[in-house]
């Protein structure tokens, strides 16, 4: 996925804000708390369908307004497509990829690959194994559709089910 334009109305700190985007490595950089995290975020909602900072979508939205909305331009596969959510405090969160609805905002993940890597994943350079194993399972249940069988395989041959 390769990321051409950001369009953020309401969302988190942003009013009104419109990013183009660029071949190459981007570098966003600033005094704290002037909305860093909350772009990536946007990114990040836009290809998964949901936030990896909060479980509410209400959250989301802009202090004392009533929605937010986040379309974004990418090139996917040489191909350009427009995703647009729209978040609302009275209404389900809406998903739409050039100007389809989707029945639900997971199925974006279906769409797009992206990967976070947030200070909050140290554990996964400092803590067990496992929480490794874990997080790259999720990486790669998102990014390759065939890993789900094998994953499944791979259990059921190392943590068969034995009756007592």
């Amino acid at each position: 996925m390769s990321l051409r334009e950001l369009v953020l109305i309401n969302f988190r700190n942003y009013e009104y804000e419109k990013i183009p985007f660029f071949e190459g490595c981007h570098v966003f950089y600033g005094p704290n708390a002037q909305g860093k995290t909350n772009l990536l975020e946007s990114v990040y909602i836009t290809a998964r369908g949901q936030s990896f900072k909060t479980t509410t979508d209400r959250k989301l939205i802009r202090f004392g307004e009533r929605s937010a909305y986040i379309r974004s331009r990418v090139c996917e596969a040489e191909r350009e497509k427009e995703v647009e959510i729209k978040f609302s405090m009275v209404d389900r969160k809406r998903v739409r990829i050039n100007q389809v609805e989707l029945e639900s905002a997971a199925a974006l993940a279906e769409q797009f690959d992206v990967v976070l890597f947030a200070p909050e994943n140290l554990e996964l350079v400092q803590g067990a194994p496992s929480e490794r194993r874990a997080y790259m399972d999720s990486i790669l249940l998102g990014t390759d559709p065939a890993y789900r069988s094998l994953l499944r395989s791979y259990e059921k041959t190392v943590f068969p089910i034995t009756a007592p």
